[in-house]
């Protein structure tokens, strides 16, 4: 998912839903009573919300890697060099595992 939506094409069209969103609520603050501020909760909520998102991915990813390992490696022996080696590729993707535009801080 985080390879596909970083590709440039992708990562475009990613940020102009977002700035579409935000569009609407800046219209929604000017034409409704009460709603000033929405824009600003807008940016601070997708923010956050994609940080978690990348955030659960990556552990996720993790912890399926760990016992993928602990369970091939243990398992299969014979095989438990190319597993290990194939794991860690993986592994080695998890800090790019995040939002075009959002990088974990």
């Amino acid at each position: 998912m985080f390879t596909y939506l970083n590709r440039p094409e992708m990562a475009v069209t990613f940020h102009t839903v977002i700035a579409n969103i935000r569009a609407q609520l800046v219209f929604i603050e000017a034409n409704t009573v009460g709603g000033a501020g929405l824009a600003d909760k807008w940016d601070e909520f997708i923010r956050a919300y994609l940080q978690e998102v990348a955030r659960y991915s990556q552990t996720y990813v993790s912890d399926r890697i760990s016992q993928a390992t602990f369970y091939y490696v243990r398992t299969f022996p014979a095989n438990a060099q190319q597993v290990y080696l194939a794991l860690a590729d993986i592994a080695a993707d998890i800090p790019t595992m995040q939002f075009p535009g959002y990088p974990l801080t």
